[in-house]
């Protein structure tokens, strides 16, 4: 399935035809199909993929999903697909990080924001205490768009 990291979802059709496992984990990167796909922004074979029914959120050893990859990657398109087929918003790595805080810390503000509309929660805390918000660089429209929700959900709170 490597074919899906250089987006070639021509090459990815006969592999799933004859009964590759697309979920299947590559030991030396420890990555599925849909993640090398989500990660290199290739829609096609993303799209492929999720509908040969991929498991979405099937993590690897360091609990990295599809989802984290493509918005630590800045992938808003394929961001969109894997949110659209019910992906885990939320769901963290093994340090506790989520998909928003990969977003965050590369200010990728087109994803910070598509997650933040999907109900990321910026409150959410990794293994060490960060948030999307103290992860996001200081002054960026990715800070500013993660602080703005938390500020409307401070009001709505009350």
């Amino acid at each position: 399935m490597v074919a899906s990291y250089f987006g070639s979802s021509e090459c990815i059709r006969p592999l799933i035809q004859a009964k590759c496992d697309v979920d299947e984990i590559i030991e030396e990167s420890m990555t599925t199909a849909l993640m090398f796909a989500s990660r290199k922004g290739q829609l096609e074979c993303v799209q492929e993929l999720i509908g040969c029914n991929a498991k979405i959120d099937l993590a690897n050893k360091l609990g990295v999903t599809a989802l984290m990859e493509t918005a630590k990657h800045g992938h808003e398109q394929c961001l969109a697909l894997l949110l659209a087929s019910k992906a885990d918003v939320n769901k963290s790595d093994d340090k506790g990080f989520s998909a928003l805080m990969h977003a965050a810390e590369k200010d990728n503000v087109d994803c910070v924001q598509l997650l933040l509309n999907h109900e990321a929660s910026p409150k959410q805390r990794s293994l060490n205490g960060k948030t999307a918000e103290t992860l996001a660089p200081p002054n960026s429209k990715s800070l500013r768009a993660i602080q703005i929700v938390s500020q409307a959900s401070l009001g709505n709170s009350s």
